[in-house]
């Protein structure tokens, strides 16, 4: 049993559906960058940088997937720097991108999300109907610890 009935080892829903949106993202953009590696001249450097940042797309994608806290960190960052560059294109792509990190930001830090990229912490308690363990905040856990020491005591 776990904390809001969410198990540590399976993503939420919204963290889930970020994590393949990025990492479809950023494969489809990296197929796309090796095509126009292929058709520029050696003076256009700049897609290097661009296939960069697709690649951090399947990086945070990928490591959303496992858990790993960073990986909604640099989610943000990735959708912020495209509502930065999206700032001199057209107002529906400022828009657009501008609503994807509102999503971003609202589903990586939701009580699901923030207990799946938590520390992993467990406390053995004894409750009333089973002793299984409880993941549990660090506050949560000592309070927990208290309770079920004073009520062996």
């Amino acid at each position: 049993m776990t904390v809001a009935g969410t198990s540590k080892n399976r993503p939420p829903i919204g963290v889930w559906v970020i994590a393949i949106l990025l990492l479809l993202t950023g494969a489809v953009s990296v197929v796309g960058d090796i095509m126009n590696f292929k058709s520029l001249s050696a003076d256009h450097y700049e897609i290097v940088w661009i296939a960069l940042v697709h690649l951090l797309a399947i990086v945070a994608g990928g490591f959303l997937l496992r858990g790993s806290n960073w990986a909604r960190w640099l989610a943000i960052a990735w959708m912020a720097f495209h509502v930065a560059i999206s700032v001199g294109h057209p107002l529906q792509q400022l828009v657009m991108h501008a609503a994807f990190l509102v999503l971003f930001v609202w589903l990586l830090f939701r009580r699901d999300a923030r207990i799946y990229f938590g520390p992993r912490k467990f406390v053995e308690i004894e409750a009333d109907m089973d002793s299984a363990p409880v993941l549990a905040s660090g506050a949560e856990s000592m309070l927990r610890l208290q309770t079920t020491l004073s009520r062996r005591r």
